[in-house]
């Protein structure tokens, strides 16, 4: 029997104070595993670990840089306006998660950024990020829904001409949305896969690599075929490697 995709999946980390003793925990929604193990694929979560990413890169067979985590916008990611206030295991997990973006897209391993891995994959790419829309590109779109992730808020178009809508499809999609930060430039390694009707970038990719990704909303949850559709394609790159 042909062995399933192994997948790692990278995870926020949060301090526990009240700890006996205190120390940080890796925390991570299980809904992503749902998404990869809906299509067959294996699932684990990785430590964040720079050291170990040559092992990393050797075992997997693709990579999803998950969102969430980033409180405190860090000035090496967004520039001006950031206060840089971070935990140091926020400004780790900032640090291990450039570096493994980098050796994935190196090695033509496939690659999914969802949210913030999503962000962090345009930073990569040498692009620029925002610390707030809301204080400096509003817009009529509700970027940060109340509702839950289960629902949809606003609809994305796949950029023509990328790889994206070569298999996307030409219509619009409904997605999710709940993010504070945002990409205001994309990085000249990357081009846009698609974007919100105000014009906002919603999806990067990076061209010539076997599937590398980035998505602003969280198809994991799957709002609509389209969303699974992300995950059939990552993951059969992921196969085909």
């Amino acid at each position: 029997m042909k062995r399933a995709p192994l997948i790692g999946v990278t995870s926020d980390i949060e301090a526990s104070p009240g700890g006996k003793p205190p120390r940080p925990f890796y925390i991570l929604d299980s809904t992503t595993f749902d998404a990869l193990r809906a299509e067959d694929a294996a699932p684990v979560m990785l430590p964040h670990e720079v050291g170990q990413i040559p092992r990393y890169l050797e075992a997997l067979d693709g990579i999803v840089i998950s969102g969430g985590g980033y409180q405190f916008p860090h000035p090496d990611l967004f520039g001006a306006g950031a206060d840089g206030a971070d935990a140091p295991e926020k400004l780790n997990r900032a640090a291990f998660e450039r570096a493994l973006i980098t050796a994935a897209i190196a090695a033509d391993l496939p690659l999914l950024g969802v949210c913030g891995g999503f962000q962090m994959l345009n930073a990569v790419c040498g692009g620029k990020l925002i610390v707030s829309l809301a204080a400096s590109r509003p817009s009529e779109i509700q970027h940060r829904q109340t509702e839950s992730y289960a629902e949809g808020t606003h609809t994305i178009h796949a950029e023509p001409g990328s790889d994206f809508a070569s298999w996307f499809g030409p219509e619009a999609a409904l997605v999710n949305s709940k993010h504070s930060q945002g990409v205001i430039e994309v990085g000249p390694r990357a081009r846009v896969a698609a974007r919100a009707p105000d014009g906002l970038v919603e999806a990067i990719e990076v061209p010539q690599r076997r599937f590398a990704l980035g998505v602003q909303w969280h198809p994991e949850f799957h709002i609509t075929p389209s969303d699974r559709r992300i995950f059939e394609r990552f993951v059969g790159a992921a196969r085909g490697r």
